[in-house]
């Protein structure tokens, strides 16, 4: 069973002569611990599908499945526990919650999720090196420390799918290998999967698959 499917996925935007395709007939097929990278032009519509994988808005047609689940026939209360539980996202922008220090973002995770994180915040922090400012809030971080604070919080709790995008792109060259590095680790660890967007050829190069989005179509 595949963990994630994707069968003729379309999304345009807009109506009439003013309508733009911005993905054309999208067809994927994602299996457990596989790190996959995903890369292309600015526009071409990767972040679009990423979203759309993450069930964070729904394609014009075709179908996504997740564990042979249409996500479609869900309710949404049941997108929302799946976004929750199963899903992780690592954004550009870290969306901390901002009155909360990082100790407290996971602490907030804790009480929320219907499962306990099977590996504790201060391994992940530490492997990310950012430990030490567990008590600070994200106003008082760098750029690069704020993110790496995210995607702490996004493996944390082990959720099967990670979608990240363009997770070092605020991080210094050094610290956006070892970034790399530990999340192709993770997906060969502990079976999470991962899809990542990203310009970087030498963070790509530590993905299993890549995939070119070219004009809103997959190759």
């Amino acid at each position: 069973m595949a963990l994630m499917r994707l069968e003729k996925i379309v999304k345009k935007f807009g109506a009439g002569d003013q309508q733009t395709t911005a993905l054309d007939q999208i067809d994927l097929t994602i299996e457990k611990g596989q790190f996959i990278g995903l890369t292309g032009p600015s526009g071409s519509g990767k972040t679009t599908l990423l979203t759309i994988m993450g069930s964070l808005q729904g394609p014009t047609s075709g179908k996504l499945f997740f564990k042979d689940q249409e996500i479609s026939q869900l309710s949404g209360k049941q997108r929302s526990a799946l976004r929750f539980n199963d899903f992780g996202f690592i954004l550009q922008s870290s969306n901390l919650v901002p009155f909360l220090t990082v100790e407290e973002q996971f602490e907030l995770v804790d009480r929320l999720r219907e499962k306990q994180a099977p590996q504790s915040a201060e391994q992940l922090l530490t492997n990310l090196g950012v430990w030490d400012q567990r008590r600070q809030y994200p106003t008082s971080l760098s750029g690069g420390q704020r993110q790496r604070v995210a995607i702490a919080r996004a493996l944390y709790g082990q959720p099967d799918l990670i979608f990240a995008d363009e997770p070092t792109a605020s991080l210094d060259s050094k610290r956006a290998l070892q970034v790399a590095e530990q999340l192709a680790k993770i997906t060969k660890e502990t079976g999470q999967t991962i899809v990542m967007v990203s310009h970087d050829e030498r963070v790509l190069d530590y993905t299993d698959h890549q995939y070119v989005m070219r004009d809103g179509k997959l190759t």
